[in-house]
């Protein structure tokens, strides 16, 4: 009897000790959130296959315009130069034009400007313009460039005009157009603090007879000047 004993109660502390140590066993359960849990060693042992390439993306939204055009004859009425229709925005809008001059006698100046749907979108540009020089029909010529971020679809224009309507004026130019993803217009900064300080200014004018006094004993030598001329008498004979 003493021996069965002896065996039952091994049995039950075995079966107790296995008991207690699956229970341990499946109580130890860890869920990884960060790989900061993991041993650097250990990450670096984790790596996949590399997957499959995925879908190709859309086409992008960029688009290009051009358009060239000329004026035989300008005049002192606004000449459209080239006419570009805008119709994907933002945009990146870039003009050019070259003005040629055919009068042999005087000089002349052209206005022209970049406009959407009438409306400037640069600065103006006045262009002046030498007369021909010998020989005839040598014209003279004079550029100018556009920039300018348009964010609203419409119509893009070059003008010009010959204020002094000399029917000796032709102009060339084109217009091109960039479709980007953002377009932003920085402006110069406004003139008007300078002519302020101009006007500010007006007293340290009120000092000019000084600079007139000084400087009118440099002006006096104009007599030799025009002696060395040939204007002047020469009664020294």
């Amino acid at each position: 009897m003493s021996v069965v004993r002896k065996s039952l109660t091994v049995a039950a502390v075995s079966v107790a000790a296995m008991a207690v140590t699956g229970t341990a066993i499946g109580a130890t359960h860890y869920v990884i959130t960060s790989l900061s849990q993991i041993s650097p060693s250990v990450v670096k042992q984790l790596k996949g296959a590399t997957g499959p390439r995925g879908p190709a993306g859309p086409a992008g939204q960029g688009a290009a315009f051009v358009a060239n055009g000329s004026n035989a004859t300008l005049t002192s009425t606004a000449g459209t130069i080239a006419t570009l229709p805008l119709t994907k925005v933002p945009a990146l809008v870039t003009a050019s034009v070259t003005i040629t001059d055919e009068d042999a006698i005087l000089d002349d100046e052209a206005d022209c400007s970049l406009k959407l749907d009438g409306k400037d979108i640069a600065p103006p540009v006045v262009l002046d313009l030498l007369a021909e020089t010998t020989p005839l029909n040598n014209a003279k010529n004079a550029s100018t460039t556009f920039a300018a971020a348009v964010t609203t679809p419409g119509t893009i224009t070059l003008v010009c005009l010959d204020p002094n309507d000399s029917t000796a004026e032709s102009a060339q130019g084109n217009i091109t157009a960039l479709t980007v993803g953002s377009a932003t217009s920085i402006s110069a900064p406004s003139p008007s603090p300078t002519a302020t300080a101009t006007t500010s200014a007006s007293p340290t004018a009120s000092a000019s007879p000084t600079a007139s006094s000084s400087a009118s004993p440099s002006a006096t030598p104009s007599p030799t000047s025009t002696s060395s001329s040939g204007l002047l008498p020469t009664g020294s004979g």
